[in-house]
């Protein structure tokens, strides 16, 4: 991340990460990752060693669909 950028970085990142669980949670998907795991994802793609199958593989192992 470049200085001056990481404050709206993580911003966008952890907005996106919340955007993500809520729409798990509307299409009958419970997530329950560690906080301190989703935080590492979230720094991991603010950090660009993350990629979008990366997140998916995250997102996967840790949601649930609810019955």
């Amino acid at each position: 991340m470049k200085r001056g950028q990481s404050d709206e970085v993580l911003f966008w990142r952890f907005q996106g990460a919340v955007s993500a669980i809520v729409f798990l949670a509307l299409n009958g998907y419970d997530f329950e990752a560690p906080e301190d795991d989703l935080v590492e994802m979230v720094y991991g793609i603010a950090r660009s060693e993350l990629d979008k199958s990366d997140v998916a593989l995250f997102l996967r192992k840790w949601s649930r669909k609810v019955d």
